[in-house]
């Protein structure tokens, strides 16, 4: 995202696709982000507004304080993991949308059905 921001200027507007990323994403100077995409928008929409509009605002303290509180419920849906590849051990994240389905379906929430190969 810092080559992204280098590349295409301040007229780019850089979106965060991973929720535990946004606030690195939006505070970082190399980066500067303008907002996120957010699956946990979909439980909690008014804490990551918030998180994001008190990042724009500066209110750092805000920001860090949601960012705290927040932090448990992204990592509901990442696995990290280390994989092997010919003798390199690499970092790997996985997302999965069946805990934020089961959650929307436990909140009475519309989510539908997850899609194979994924199931409940």
């Amino acid at each position: 995202m810092a080559k992204t921001r280098i590349l295409l200027g301040e007229d780019f507007d850089i979106l965060s696709g991973d929720d535990d990323r946004t606030y690195e994403m939006m505070t970082r100077q190399d980066i500067r982000a303008s907002g996120v995409i957010s699956v946990m928008s979909n439980i909690i929409p008014g804490p990551i507004h918030e998180m994001v509009q008190a990042i724009r605002n500066g209110d750092s303290e805000k920001a860090n304080r949601l960012r705290d509180i927040l932090d448990p419920f992204f990592k509901v849906v990442t696995i990290n993991t280390i994989e092997s590849y010919e003798g390199f051990k690499v970092p790997a994240k996985f997302r999965n949308p069946v805990p934020i389905k089961t959650m929307m379906k436990g909140l009475g929430m519309p989510s539908g059905p997850c899609r194979p190969p994924l199931a409940r």
